[in-house]
Order: structure tokens, then C-alpha cells, then sequence
């Protein structure tokens, strides 16, 4: 644990966690683990948890590439992802599936931006099926490509972010 601005910091898979309730033992055992090796996209789940956002991104260590962007207000129940794309893609659907779910979620179509590629948007449930495959699993497919979380490290950063995503919101 770290202090950053008089904030206690917690990091998962090498993204910090402020205050968001994650247990400090799994935030712990998350950090201890080995990066992945083996899937077929480089890169490496990690969540930041914070009180009024969470985020869960697949990205190249110490880029700003991202694979896949998921993004929730804790406790909202519905969670956004970002899905980077060719500039040429028409359909507005991301295809996903992780196990026996599968389901393609309607998208918007965001264009190329000065910072940013194309993307596919699209909000869905926390509950979705499909997420909650991947959170049980850790297998995710998004138009056909593999985008397992491996190791320990990156299930638990799968596992807190959508138990903080549907989470009940605190009481108060």
C-alpha cells in the first residue's frame, strides 16, 4: 500500500485501487502474480477502482494502446466498453462470447479522434451473461479474438471490477 495525494492506494495488476472497498488480500495477491504469456493479443488486464468509477482494461504494459476498455460507476450495474476498430468497420454490434454466452451487443460507431482510434461503444448490464462468464471464467472472445485474462493477477482484477460494477450502491 502507497500513499498518492493522502490517499491510500491499493494496486491490482499494476493499476491503482483508492478506497473502493477491494479486500487488501486480494489486492495483494493480485500484485504478487507473473504477467501473462501465451495469449495470442500482448497485453495485460488491470483495474483501477475508485469510489465513482471503476475501470477494467486490457492494454500493453506502460501503453496507452488499448485492446479493450470497460468502464462502470460502482454500484451502477451497467458497464461501458470501448472496443477499438478499423476505420473501415461498418456493422455498430461487438460480437462477444465467453464460454457457452455469447451475444451481440448493439454499439455505437465512434469515429477516429485526435487521440484516439475508432472505437465500438456499447453499455450493458454488469450482468450481462456474457460478462458474467468472463468474470467466472476469465475466457473472453470480442469478434473472434481471445482476450483471456491468464494468470491470477488478471482474474482478480476481472473478479473485483464487476463485483464493484454490480455491487448494490453504499448506503448513505
Amino acid at each position: 500500500m502507497a500513499i498518492e495525494g493522502g490517499n491510500p492506494m491499493i494496486r491490482v495488476c499494476g493499476a491503482p485501487a483508492k478506497g473502493a472497498g477491494l479486500s487488501l488480500v486480494l489486492a495483494l495477491a493480485a500484485c504478487g502474480a507473473a504477467p501473462p504469456s501465451g495469449r495470442g493479443v500482448d497485453g495485460v488486464w488491470s483495474a483501477e477502482l475508485l469510489p465513482t468509477q471503476a475501470t477494467l482494461s486490457l492494454a500493453p504494459e506502460e501503453s496507452d494502446n488499448l485492446v479493450i476498455g470497460m468502464t462502470c460507476r460502482p454500484g451502477g450495474g451497467r458497464v461501458r466498453v470501448d472496443y477499438p476498430v478499423s476505420g473501415d468497420r461498418k456493422a455498430g454490434v461487438i460480437s462477444v462470447r465467453s464460454g457457452k454466452a455469447g451475444a451481440e451487443w448493439p454499439a455505437r460507431l465512434r469515429p477516429e479522434g485526435e487521440f484516439s482510434p475508432p472505437s465500438a461503444e456499447a453499455e450493458v448490464p454488469a450482468r450481462d451473461p456474457v460478462l458474467a462468464a468472463f468474470a467466472h471464467s476469465g475466457r473472453l472472445a470480442v469478434d473472434g479474438r481471445a482476450l483471456d485474462a491468464r494468470d491470477e493477477a488478471e482474474r482478480a482484477a476481472v473478479i473485483a471490477f464487476f463485483a464493484l460494477c454490480a455491487a448494490a450502491p453504499p448506503a448513505g
